[in-house]
């Protein structure tokens, strides 16, 4: 991602043209940006893999960390945000580990949980893409 490229198109978008702006990230470009980068989006879609770390880097080969404490940095700038999670057979719908996002996010968007998160969809695989890989 080029975060000078993209803040300035949602700066227009957002602030030229009065457009709502969503951003859908895996949350890695957090350290490259201020907060202020983040005045011109009005939801992020934030995705996470797995809750688990070690699964998480078998499946993405990058640390979970990142992704968790982008989602507490949205927190503490009240910025409105769905947490998505992608439900593949045999990989990431284990019910274990799916009660255990639940627990992730109540937790890390407790201080505003009306605002953080106002959905946490489970979105089904389509099957044609492996997490993390190349997409044709």
């Amino acid at each position: 991602m080029q975060p000078e490229f993209a803040g300035a198109l949602l700066s227009r978008l957002h602030d030229g043209y009065g457009l709502h702006t969503a951003l859908d990230t895996q949350g890695y470009l957090a350290r490259n940006v201020s907060s202020s980068w983040f005045d011109a989006v009005d939801l992020v879609l934030l995705d996470i893999k797995h809750i688990a770390p070690e699964r998480y880097r078998q499946i993405t080969s990058c640390e979970l960390a990142p992704t968790l404490d982008f989602a507490r940095r949205l927190v503490r700038l009240d910025k409105p945000m769905w947490i998505r999670y992608v439900l593949v057979p045999g990989l990431t719908d284990d019910a274990g580990d799916i009660a255990r996002l639940a627990d992730s996010r109540r937790f890390s968007c407790r201080a505003r949980p009306a605002r953080s998160t106002g959905r946490c969809p489970a979105v089904p695989s389509n099957g044609r893409t492996q997490m993390g890989g190349a997409r044709s």
